[in-house]
């Protein structure tokens, strides 16, 4: 820990030219950040984020608020931040703000600097209390309204909900050109638009200026779960039931090909990491994607990412490259996070050659996906496509999201509704109907062997979500431990 410093020792030790800056920057924050004032109905929902910043979900005139309640900085605060600040100290913790203000500091205001240093350090600016709201998905902010909006999990089935937070034009244009630093991209009027991660997982996208929009600068952030969802919390929360998790289950061991199609925001990233819980714990699987959002917790996962952006040789790597390397490095599973383009032609070859296969993709219908996947750019031949096993179509619905559409693909490249949501309720109920739409499974198993496998997986998947089991560590080894017994069982 730092060594105490009272605070005539930190005005004495500040860079003047630093503090001067930072003092500058403290006062562009305070002076071009506004709260509105929200004539509240009904408070829905109310926390802290981060031990100080107070978050309400209210209800105001014209629809629900996100209203954010940040500790405010008093001009002599303010001071002595822009010396902390100018004196160039890293400080990771609250711990370090009140070793270095001392017998100086109060309790409270110790919390109030650190969170202000941290809101000026992070480079998120007045974004930065809501970043660090683990239920928010998703910010959006352009300096045409100047308004933040969000998406919070809690209410997701609403769609982007205001803020009482507005930023003024000029902070946005800093703002993005601060964000285009955390994820390593260059922006300018001559090239206004710059997308990445950051270091802490966060995929942003960005406009500088108004040469491609209309609305000039604007940022939008979509933030992923701390924790990956597990198909368990899948289950438990209602995106899909025990029995379609079984269905699916059953064709990932078979190594079919599962295409998980929706909407922007739908959830299909978060399904298909779901699944790959439940992949044996001794298959190699190599997931490609364009920005890293997957994670699998096993020594045989093989992680690959796009790199547009040309080597020292002059190449860049696409998704297209990427698959056909994966192919050559022995996989049992090959996930890409979304198919686009040409590339899903290799995918077609991978389940030829007996990999397991599953991908997302944009579209609201099964009959919508083939399309797509035999029309310019992708142009994969119609009889190709009797290779894909199932499409399971995730929408944002009144209930939250769900999967709301389980179809077969069948050898003919006709579409059979296997599952489906309706009315609030995931049908079919009976193991036995279920079964006799899948022609695939019953061809590969048999109608007995089959309906038994659907009944012991979708009873295992229910003790689970009964017991809690919610942890990926935990799942994982619930996950080796059904696979272990049956080999013990079969003598395999």
């Amino acid at each position: 820990m730092l060594k105490a410093l009272s605070l005539k020792k930190i005005f004495s030790s500040s860079n003047p030219r630093h503090e001067d800056f930072f003092t500058r920057l403290i006062h562009d924050y305070q002076n071009n950040t506004f709260f509105q004032e929200i004539k509240v109905d009904r408070v829905l929902e109310e926390y802290l984020v981060g031990g100080i910043v107070k978050v309400r979900i209210v209800e105001g005139e014209d629809g629900l608020y996100y209203v954010v309640e940040e500790p405010g900085l008093a001009p002599g605060e303010a001071v002595v931040l822009g010396r902390i600040l100018g004196m160039g100290v890293e400080c990771e913790s609250l711990e370090c703000i009140s070793s270095m203000i001392g017998d100086g500091g109060s309790n409270r205001l110790a919390p109030r600097l650190y969170y202000h240093y941290m809101k000026i350090t992070t480079g998120y600016g007045p974004l930065y209390p809501i970043l660090l709201d683990p239920l928010v998905e998703e910010i959006s902010l352009n300096s045409s309204d100047k308004r933040v909006w969000v998406i919070h999990r809690a209410f997701n089935q609403l769609g982007w909900m205001k803020t009482n937070m507005m930023v003024g034009e000029n902070l946005v244009d800093r703002l993005v050109l601060s964000f285009s630093r955390k994820i390593r991209k260059h922006v300018s009027i001559a090239s206004p638009i710059a997308e990445g991660l950051t270091r802490e997982g966060y995929r942003v996208s960005l406009i500088f200026g108004n040469n491609v929009s209309r609305k000039g600068s604007s940022i939008v952030v979509r933030k992923k779960p701390e924790k990956p969802w597990t198909i368990t919390q899948l289950i438990n929360s209602g995106v899909l039931n025990s029995l379609i998790t079984a269905y699916l289950w059953l064709i990932l061991e078979l190594k079919g090909w599962i295409i998980i199609a929706g909407g922007v925001g739908a959830g299909k990233t978060t399904l298909l990491q779901g699944l790959l819980n439940l992949v044996p714990f001794n298959k190699r699987v190599i997931t490609i994607e364009d920005t890293p959002e997957l994670y699998l917790p096993s020594d045989q996962w093989d992680p690959l990412v796009e790199n547009p952006l040309p080597l020292d040789s002059g190449q860049s790597i696409d998704m297209y490259h990427l698959l056909r390397v994966s192919l050559r490095r022995r996989p049992d599973y090959i996930v890409v996070g979304e198919v686009r383009g040409v590339e899903a032609r290799v995918l077609v070859q991978a389940s030829r050659l007996g990999h397991g296969v599953l991908n997302t993709i944009h579209g609201d219908s099964p009959d919508s996906v083939l399309k797509r996947l035999t029309a310019y750019p992708i142009s994969i031949p119609r009889n190709l496509l009797g290779n894909i096993w199932s499409i399971v179509i995730v929408e944002q619905t009144s209930y939250g999201r769900k999967v709301v559409r389980v179809s077969e693909v069948t050898e003919e490249v006709d579409l059979v509704d296997v599952a489906f949501f309706e009315n609030g309720f995931f049908k079919p109920v009976e193991i036995s109907e279920l079964a006799s739409r899948s022609a695939r499974l019953t061809s590969k198993l048999g109608a007995r062997t089959l309906e038994r496998e659907l009944a012991e997986r979708s009873i295992f998947l229910e003790r689970l979500v009964a017991r809690g089991v919610f942890d990926e560590k935990d799942l994982m080894r619930e996950i080796n431990g059904f696979y272990k017994n049956r080999a013990l069982s079969t003598g395999s």
